[in-house]
């Protein structure tokens, strides 16, 4: 109960045996109302069915990192979930049941109709889980993406969710899993290739620090320019990602001159 996501979980049955109090929060409806009652029975989920093929899911074959669900709340709000779902396991490892763990993500979603397709977005942030989430939303919404990260690839591996996305490392090293690119051109060249066959996409680029070890602030600008007119050309969205305390004030201006920022962040820079 002092968890802060949602927390449920079904027997064999499709039965609700667990709902946490963010899970009341979230919709109103108590657990008490809930308990020993079926997901058919009850209108708190917008797709009952799909609930059950997830619950059979995890128990024949693997855990889930990622889906999305819609809960209706008392009020028949809809609220958009983000879980991971696992088997719950009996002393000889056969399933009791289903565990679900989310966090709403209502709101990320909210921002993403506020998003224009042809154009390239500066998130300033220090962290990097805010603008994957956002990324991996659009890529649940439809959109093919591109990641192009320094993190390293088992970090990726666990981190990307059951989408096809084309992840681009940031390296010299050459790898077994993924494309890498040391070279701006070279990035160039895979972001065009990558947004000119799929058309609507979104590119999420972070570890700017990379290449700004590798080449002056002008040379990369100037890449930027060239990417940021591709991907106006195709309709795609980039994201760019930048720690805030890896840039000097004049080169976030000219950043913050070439990109747009986030809905959001726009009202969450003005000062009072």
């Amino acid at each position: 109960d002092s968890a802060s996501e949602l927390i449920i979980s079904f027997d064999m049955n499709h039965r609700f045996s667990t709902w946490n109090r963010t899970a009341e929060e979230t919709t109103g409806y108590k657990q008490i109302e809930l308990l020993n009652r079926s997901v058919d029975k009850l209108a708190v989920f917008e797709n009952p069915a799909e609930i059950n093929e997830i619950i059979k899911t995890v128990c024949e074959k693997q855990d889930l990192k990622y889906a999305n669900i819609i809960l209706r709340t008392k009020n028949n709000d809809k609220r958009v979930i983000r879980i991971a779902a696992s088997k719950l396991r009996g002393n000889e490892a056969e399933c009791l049941g289903a565990l679900f763990i989310g966090h709403d993500i209502t709101r990320d979603l909210e921002v993403h109709g506020k998003l224009i397709a042809g154009n390239g977005y500066l998130i300033v942030d220090e962290q990097s889980q805010p603008s994957f989430d956002l990324f991996v939303n659009l890529t649940y919404l439809g959109r093919k993406g591109m990641y192009i990260s320094r993190s390293s690839p088992s970090m990726i591996q666990k981190a990307l969710p059951n989408t096809k996305i084309a992840v681009v490392l940031l390296s010299q090293t050459k790898n077994n899993l993924y494309k890498t690119t040391e070279n701006l051109m070279d990035l160039k060249a895979k972001i065009e290739h990558f947004t000119s066959r799929n058309q609507n996409s979104v590119v999420l680029f972070e570890g700017l620090h990379y290449f700004l070890t590798k080449f002056s602030f002008q040379q990369f600008i100037e890449a930027l320019y060239a990417i940021n007119e591709i991907i106006a050309r195709t309709k795609s969205i980039l994201f760019l990602r930048v720690d805030p305390l890896m840039l000097q004030p004049s080169q976030m201006a000219v950043l913050k001159n070439e990109f747009l920022q986030l809905p959001h962040q726009r009202i969450e820079d003005v000062l009072i």
